[in-house]
C-alpha cells in the first residue's frame, strides 16, 4: 500500500503525472477500475514491477527469449541483471 513518508535514509521518488487513453488505452482502462488513491497507486506499482521483471527476463524469461529469436531484427543488448537489493525487494 502507499505510504506517506520514507523511512530514514530511504530513497524515494514522487510522481504526479497524467495518463491519456489516446496514449495508452489498456493501462488507463485498467487503472480506472480503482478509485483514486492507494489502490490505484498499488496497481500501478505492481504493473511497473512486473514490467521491469519481464524486461529483465526474471519473469517469463523463456517466452521472451523465444519471442526475440523469432523477430527479423536483433533483440538488442540484454538489460542488466537485478542487483541483490532489487531481487530482495521483489521477493
Amino acid at each position: 500500500m502507499a505510504r506517506y513518508s520514507a523511512n530514514k535514509d530511504e530513497k524515494q521518488v514522487r510522481l504526479n503525472f497524467q495518463l491519456f487513453s489516446s496514449d495508452n488505452a489498456l493501462l488507463v482502462a485498467d487503472l480506472l477500475n480503482f478509485n483514486k488513491g492507494s489502490l490505484r497507486h498499488a496497481r500501478l506499482a505492481t504493473l511497473a514491477t512486473i514490467g521491469l521483471l519481464t524486461e529483465r527476463r526474471v519473469v517469463g524469461g523463456e517466452l521472451i527469449a523465444n519471442d526475440c529469436r523469432d523477430r527479423d531484427t536483433p533483440a538488442g543488448p540484454d538489460p542488466p541483471p537485478l542487483t541483490d537489493e532489487e531481487l530482495e525487494s521483489v521477493q
